[in-house]
């Protein structure tokens, strides 16, 4: 490696053989994110006991037009 010499600042020639970019690190394992993270309690309950019986139990709290416009399905 040669250096040249200045009164204030040195520099270097870079060698080939010390170059590293970040490509060379190994990518991180892409994380496995579940639909029912962001679901509620009662939500889960329900879908974990339609996949154990076959029956789809929906537990609502006001008729299903009207919780349907709160999920905003229309």
């Amino acid at each position: 490696m040669s250096v040249k010499k200045n009164p204030s600042i040195l520099f270097f020639k870079s060698n080939p053989a010390f170059h590293f970019s970040l490509n060379t690190f190994p990518a991180p394992a892409p994380v496995k994110i579940s639909p029912m993270q962001h679901w509620g309690i009662m939500c889960i309950g329900e879908y974990r006991l339609e996949q154990k019986t076959g029956i789809p139990l929906r537990l609502r709290l006001g008729s299903l037009e009207y919780v349907n416009k709160l999920e905003g399905k229309h």
